[in-house]
């Protein structure tokens, strides 16, 4: 079952950058490769979820840093939890030292799944799939649940992707 991306403010940033550079949906399909359609649906709500690729684009386009652009599209964005889960490893019977132990393991898919809320099998398919399938709001929680800076995953898994030549 797929959880349903959360809301963004994609149409209202996207209609005031536009306009600030006195260009519309068709000046930035020319140079991101979107369908105008894609983007229309995107910027009236229609399509909730956003690839992270085509959120990269877009960012590029209007000039933002990413993390910017994760700021104001998803100002409401946030960790189902920020504790760190227990390791399975504890039992009843394990001390508060071995709990603390246990409490320093690496991220995995268990604990980010927990943290963020998407579900482990989907977080186990994208680590198959290309970069161009993973939403938006999928790549700024993993980084939230692994203590990243916003924008830190964006810049490393898109920094070969450019706009097209005018």
């Amino acid at each position: 079952m797929k959880v349903e991306a959360p809301k963004n403010s994609l149409g209202p940033y996207l209609t005031r950058k536009l306009r600030d550079k006195g260009q519309d949906s068709t000046n930035i399909s020319a140079l991101t490769g979107i369908h105008v359609e894609t983007l229309r649906k995107m910027r009236n709500g229609t399509t909730k979820s956003i690839p992270a690729i085509e959120s990269w684009k877009i960012a590029l386009f209007v000039g933002d840093p990413i993390d910017v652009y994760l700021r104001e599209v998803y100002p409401n964005l946030n960790l189902q939890y920020t504790d760190k889960p227990l390791s399975k490893s504890i039992k009843g019977d394990t001390s508060d030292t071995g709990i603390l132990i246990f409490s320093l393991e690496d991220f995995n898919l268990d604990i980010l799944a927990y943290r963020t809320g998407i579900k482990r099998d989907r977080l186990y398919r994208l680590t198959k799939l290309g970069f161009e399938k993973i939403e938006t709001y999928e790549l700024a929680l993993i980084e939230m649940a692994a203590d990243k800076e916003p924008g830190e995953l964006f810049n490393e898994l898109f920094k070969d992707v450019e706009l097209k030549a005018e």
